[in-house]
């Protein structure tokens, strides 16, 4: 078993918040067996398991426990940002699915309340709850909420023989 002190600063202070957040959390650190300073945590609950899987000047990414890892592939989700990461690990740990989150999990991936985010949208509270119970939405409404949490909509189409980005015109 590593000690603290022999891993990277970013796992060390993951895994302390980690532990902080859920005591008796099982987790199961291993360095990654190339030279490259990977690290692999899987992480078991009750409701299954996923890992966490760190690089050095990539940051973490998610992947199902099923989901075996392929060279040069990237993980479902990825994160610079250790505390969006451990926001993320509690909607997981709720009962969340690594690789899909809604409207409502985006919102509180970064940290804000309905009411903040109406504020930045321009419209009310109400607004906000009405459209993360929607199961239909405008992509113009999900490109404005997703910049208005900082982000930018990207989308993919997937085929049987490969994929490609989807450019939007207008």
């Amino acid at each position: 078993m590593e000690s603290q002190e022999s891993k990277p600063t970013a796992v060390r202070q993951f895994l302390e918040a980690l532990e902080t957040m859920h005591p008796g959390l099982s987790v199961a650190t291993e360095r990654g067996g190339d030279q490259a300073g990977d690290w692999w945590m899987d992480i078991g609950h009750r409701n299954g398991s996923f890992v966490v899987h760190w690089q050095p000047k990539v940051g973490f990414g998610l992947h199902p426990s099923g989901e075996e890892a392929v060279y040069g592939e990237l993980p479902s989700e990825r994160y610079g940002d250790t505390a969006m990461l451990l926001r993320r690990v509690d909607q997981l740990l709720l009962n969340g699915e690594v690789g899909t989150v809604g409207l409502r999990g985006l919102r509180e991936l970064n940290g804000l309340s309905q009411t903040e985010l109406a504020e930045r949208l321009g419209v009310q509270q109400a607004a906000v709850s009405k459209v993360e119970r929607r199961q239909d939405l405008h992509l113009d409404t999900l490109s404005a909420i997703v910049r208005a949490l900082g982000g930018t909509l990207e989308m993919k189409i997937k085929f049987p023989g490969g994929e490609v980005p989807l450019k939007m015109i207008g």
